[in-house]
């Protein structure tokens, strides 16, 4: 998998033009005021999935028609906002997000999927991550369209479903980044009213807004410093005392084993400040240049192994 700079293509901004990186929208949902919407039958043609559901919306008797859309590609929008026209109003309230890192192996995706969770920070989100049956979850959820609800979800055990990732290469899974937004506000929030802000989405800035990314000093001495530092304490402590400290406070923010720096920085901005940030690209670029060689090692072992 070469490892290469994101870039955006001017005319799509939606796609970071790269073999390995996915960028685009997994599931929109979206209310009309008409009791029928006619589409074209070509619209799911390219693999969007679209389905109407002709059911009024609870105290809004307005939203008439619930529509929603799957794995929806640049041409299926572009349909959609010409058969909506200027007379039908629509109300989205509902996206996924979704940031798709192309794999080679499982292996390599639990890799990327356990750096991701050592080293993401969710600005603005004050809830706990948690993990359930390999999923890690980030944010709050939302029971009704009138409460904003933010989440981050990550995966790393199927393959990218994104419409865009049918057209590169193979890959038998990835890692999945996943920004759930339910409820006209929420998607208020990240700039989203109507179909041609989804056409005209910004995934990079998106993404660059939403999360940080930290890296740990590679000597726990360092990291036991920082952690004594932002106590207020400026007695004199041993090396040793140091990567004590350092030891028990990466235990304390581990579930099942796996380090989450969201967890351990939530109210902490004071160690926040001292640790060190990279922008996606770079920890993308450094950890799947990680984790190939990591396999390669793997691979050199097994083969010595054999012989």
């Amino acid at each position: 998998m070469p490892v290469q700079p994101l870039a955006i293509m001017p005319q799509l901004r939606n796609q970071w033009p790269r073999d390995y990186l996915v960028a685009g929208l997994d599931r929109l949902h979206a209310w009309v005021d008409r009791d029928e919407l006619a589409l074209p039958k070509s619209m799911t043609d390219d693999g969007t999935v679209v389905e109407l559901n002709p059911h009024p919306m609870k105290y809004h008797a307005l939203w008439k028609l619930q529509l929603q859309m799957r794995q929806p590609s640049r041409r299926a929008f572009l349909t959609l906002e010409r058969s909506l026209g200027h007379d039908v109003r629509a109300l989205l309230n509902y996206v996924e997000i979704v940031l798709d890192v192309l794999c080679d192996s499982r292996a390599q995706a639990r890799a990327l999927q356990r750096a991701f969770i050592a080293s993401v920070k969710v600005k603005h989100q004050q809830q706990t991550l948690v993990i359930h049956q390999g999923t890690a979850y980030i944010g709050r959820l939302a029971k009704s369209d009138r409460k904003p609800g933010h989440v981050l979800c990550v995966y790393s055990d199927r393959p990218s479903k994104l419409n865009l990732a049918k057209r590169r290469r193979a890959r038998p899974v990835c890692l999945h980044i996943e920004w759930r937004a339910t409820g006209a506000r929420a998607l208020e929030m990240l700039g989203i009213v109507t179909t041609r802000d989804l056409l005209d989405f910004d995934h990079r800035a998106f993404w660059a807004e939403r999360i940080q990314l930290f890296v740990l000093p590679e000597r726990k001495a360092e990291l036991g410093r920082i952690l004594h530092a932002t106590k207020g304490k400026r007695t004199e402590v041993t090396d040793r005392a140091l990567r004590a400290n350092a030891s028990r406070w990466i235990q304390r923010h581990e579930i099942d084993g796996q380090f989450a720096m969201h967890n351990a920085l939530l109210g902490q901005p004071e160690i926040a400040r001292r640790l060190k940030t990279v922008p996606i690209a770079a920890w993308l670029q450094r950890e799947i240049s990680r984790t190939e060689k990591s396999g390669s090692n793997s691979a050199l072992k097994t083969s010595k192994n054999g012989a």
